[in-house]
């Protein structure tokens, strides 16, 4: 998380990565919830991973669902060799949140700096 916020792990620093650490928090604290609640509401053992490039999806082992197909909330399905990858269009929203954070500090430049 430090890469994400400059290498700043002080709040009141910056006011900016402040917000950014904030709405970071939420939108982490908001996927968890989302998953916990459709691994009930579907009874599937979803597995929730990140990549920075892709951000947040869900994994299955392909077993789970070799006698049913996945509910139609469920999107961007691929399929690996024991594992099952998608997610689900509240998670892409929550990635599209994430994406919009600044990620780094500017250089803060003073006048006597060229």
């Amino acid at each position: 998380m430090l890469t994400l916020f400059g290498g700043l792990k002080k709040s009141g620093v910056n006011g900016l990565l402040d917000v950014a650490r904030q709405v970071y928090k939420e939108v982490t604290e908001d996927v968890h919830q989302l998953v916990e609640g459709m691994s009930k509401e579907y009874n599937l053992p979803l597995e929730l991973k990140y990549e920075t490039g892709r951000g947040y999806y869900l994994r299955l082992p392909a077993s789970e669902i070799e006698d049913k197909p996945l509910p139609a909330i469920f999107v961007n399905l691929v399929k690996r060799k024991k594992v099952v990858e998608f997610s689900a269009l509240e998670m892409l929203k929550c990635n599209a949140k994430v994406n919009t954070i600044p990620r780094k500090r500017e250089k803060k430049t003073t006048p006597l700096e060229k």
